[in-house]
């Protein structure tokens, strides 16, 4: 899912030299998506108080949903098409909330896409 996001992430950073709107957003999301790597080494590195790998699952499936729209929505009509990369992006990033994902993880980004609660 991070690397999913990251190659969105690129695109969209791509395009920031015709799209100078896009700076704000993009830093958030860039901000986001380094926060949840980082917390990823560290589960990985068996760090003291590490995020537990559900929670950076969860997390790295919102971001990759996130950030693959707003992929989608910087590509405009064209990302629909089937040769864009974006309306494939965002199928794929859709697929991380069902595809062999557990019952907490599942639940987490349910509530995160309901806005009850951040993931």
């Amino acid at each position: 899912a991070l690397g999913q996001a990251r190659a969105a992430l690129t695109g969209m950073r791509g395009v920031l030299s015709e799209r100078g709107e896009l700076a704000e957003p993009i830093e958030a999301l860039e901000e986001s998506w380094r926060q949840c790597w980082t917390d990823l080494i560290a589960l990985a590195e068996g760090a003291p108080g590490a995020a537990s790998a559900a929670s950076i699952r969860a997390r790295a499936n919102g971001l990759a949903t996130r950030i693959t729209q707003a992929w989608l929505a910087t590509r405009k009509g064209s990302g629909f098409l089937l040769t864009d990369p974006a309306q494939r992006w965002a199928r794929q990033a859709l697929m991380f909330l069902v595809w062999s994902c557990p019952s907490p993880v599942a639940s987490a980004s349910i509530r995160d896409l309901a806005g009850i609660c951040p993931v």
